[in-house]
């Protein structure tokens, strides 16, 4: 599988994509949403795993580009940053697609992981 990663903290990203890449997935990372959705061109991922809080546009806005694409993705938000209910509706994020930064690198793995099961 193909998963993006789009967070503007290169620690993070590093770190989630060597685990993902050592468990057999091709990894696309991205600095900002802009860089993503360029990628994204080139290279159609099966998973999103993205922060909220990025530099050029915010996350929401890259999540409601996504939503008018003809193909949906599913999307996974790794933030710091509580989120309230009203909001997660409103972009259409159930609580599950929602792991804390602050969490464990096993539990965000796991996580993420689920998705293709």
């Amino acid at each position: 599988m193909t998963i993006l990663i789009l967070d503007d903290e290169k620690t993070i990203r590093k770190a989630i994509s060597f685990v993902l890449s050592r468990n057999g997935h091709n990894i696309i990372e991205a600095y900002n949403p802009k860089a993503a959705l360029e990628k994204m061109q080139l290279h159609e991922p099966d998973l999103i795993v993205m922060d909220l809080e990025l530099p050029v546009m915010s996350g929401f806005d890259f999540l409601e580009i996504l939503r008018k694409r003809a193909k949906e993705i599913p999307i996974i938000i790794l933030t710091s940053q509580k989120v309230s209910p009203a909001l997660l509706s409103k972009h259409k994020i159930s609580p599950d697609q929602l792991i804390s930064k602050e969490s464990t690198m096993p539990e965000i793995i796991e996580t993420i992981e689920k998705v293709f099961k």
